[in-house]
């Protein structure tokens, strides 16, 4: 079965534009793995230095939304940032996109329930490394908006405060309301029995959600005892 492996591979919509570098969504979608960090491309060769400063704003942006986001509990782990809650995890993931000139970044969410990813990847040939990164459901936050994939683009220093208050405030308004709602194993199991298109858009493979809707039945049959 297609794994859904995090941070690693290309997001849910394509990526038309330069280089991809990682996305939640891989770990949900069961994307293949292959990303390229930050070639800054002129005349078609890589550029050492433009790749070096699209890595300096990369860090930037998320040292500065690990500080904004401090006060409601989440903490960054690599280019995410994860609030345990329970038997679950809440996931906001940023990939970064770069350019000869600019980085773009998306943002995702996905909430990890720990019992149904603890029986799947046991069904899986993972690294303990990337079992503890799965996720069981997620979407980029403009596909949860009805929108398509949003970026936001950032070419210098003085674009990183806008842009991370931006990011707060479409987590805030689309993001946390997601994780809040999908991190109830009742609610994730209610959603993919109707098995309509919210349920394609959160969890996109047909065999992985039947797999999922299987775990979380048994998981809670087993809390009702």
């Amino acid at each position: 079965p297609a794994e859904r492996r995090w941070w690693r591979g290309s997001p849910s919509v394509p990526l038309p534009r330069a280089t991809t570098v990682s996305s939640a969504l891989a770990r949900v979608c069961g994307a293949s793995n292959s990303a390229t960090m930050f070639s800054g491309v002129r005349g078609g060769t890589p550029d050492r230095w433009a790749a070096m400063r699209l890595k300096q704003l990369q860090q930037s942006i998320l040292e500065r939304l690990a500080e904004m986001l401090a006060p409601t509990g989440f903490r960054k782990i690599a280019s995410s940032f994860w609030k345990e809650s329970g038997p679950a995890r809440l996931v906001l993931h940023l990939s970064f996109i770069g350019h000869a000139a600019d980085v773009d970044v998306t943002a995702d969410v996905a909430v990890r329930h720990h019992q149904v990813e603890e029986v799947l990847n046991a069904e899986r040939q993972l690294t303990i490394h990337e079992e503890r990164q799965t996720a069981t459901v997620g979407a980029e936050l403009g596909n949860l908006a009805g929108l398509g994939q949003h970026r936001w683009t950032v070419a210098a220093r003085t674009d990183v405060d806008p842009v991370c208050s931006d990011i707060r405030d479409w987590f805030q308004r689309i993001g946390d309301p997601f994780l809040r709602r999908f991190s109830s194993a009742e609610e994730t199991l209610r959603v993919l029995e109707i098995d309509g298109e919210e349920a394609g858009l959160i969890c996109p493979i047909p065999a992985t959600r039947a797999r999922i809707r299987d775990v979380l039945r048994e998981a809670l049959r087993d809390r009702a005892v």
